[in-house]
């Protein structure tokens, strides 16, 4: 069996399966499949570090990739990404079918933060004129609550877009349960700068994601 490493360093098999860390790989000629294996009830930051490098790695296969959950509740307080506004998780930049298993995605943030951005392969640097490749999500039997997404304060409102999910690539939805998850626009009249989608107004200047967007897109 070949092992080949991607640009972060992690293992990349050819055929056969390889351990990354927690997470088990198997490869299997055009298709693959990570079955993730940290329990979250008994370590929730060890399961969502490992779900997100789930992701981080089916992002760099052009495969289509299936991550499987283990069944249990994955907490999210803080932004990996501001692509368009906050994201728990890394951007969905290729072919992945998330196998939920019944497991629960929770927002513990209090006022922006969504869990999925499906890219649309819109968003650049300006500079490269390269950018995120666009995105193709599946989510099968898994229950994504308490998302949350709010538009800037400014003189102008920004939109509040996607409570739970932002998509402009690929999206399905097979038995998902969407609870909770909400978003509200920003206040206008408030002075300065427009607000934006993820940020108020910063002073005279309009807000933006809230945040550099992972390389890309654009404050």
């Amino acid at each position: 069996n070949g092992v080949a490493t991607d640009q972060r360093g992690f293992a990349r098999p050819q055929n056969g399966t390889v351990d990354i860390g927690a997470v088990e790989l198997f490869k299997d000629g055009p298709m693959s499949m990570i079955q993730l294996a940290v329990n979250p009830a008994t370590d929730p930051m060890g399961a969502m570090k490992e779900l997100i490098g789930a992701i981080d790695i089916a992002n760099d296969d052009p495969a289509a990739t299936t991550i499987k959950l283990v069944c249990g509740t994955y907490s999210f307080s803080n932004a990996h990404n501001r692509e368009y506004g906050p994201n728990a998780l890394p951007p969905i930049t290729s072919d992945i079918t998330i196998e939920g298993n019944g497991a629960v995605l929770d927002s513990t943030a209090t006022t922006r933060l969504r869990f999925f951005y499906v890219s649309g392969g819109l968003s650049y640097n300006s500079n490269t004129l390269q950018g995120l490749p666009a995105g193709k999500l599946t989510l099968r039997d898994l229950t994504l609550k308490n998302g949350k997404q709010k538009g800037g304060n400014g003189s102008g409102g920004g939109a509040g877009m996607g409570g739970a999910i932002f998509n402009q690539g690929e999206l399905t939805l097979e038995r998902v349960t969407l609870h909770n998850n909400m978003v509200s626009g920003g206040s206008g009249a408030i002075g300065g700068g427009g607000g934006g989608i993820g940020q108020d107004a910063q002073g005279n200047n309009g807000g933006g994601f809230g945040g550099p967007p992972l390389s890309w897109g654009g404050m």
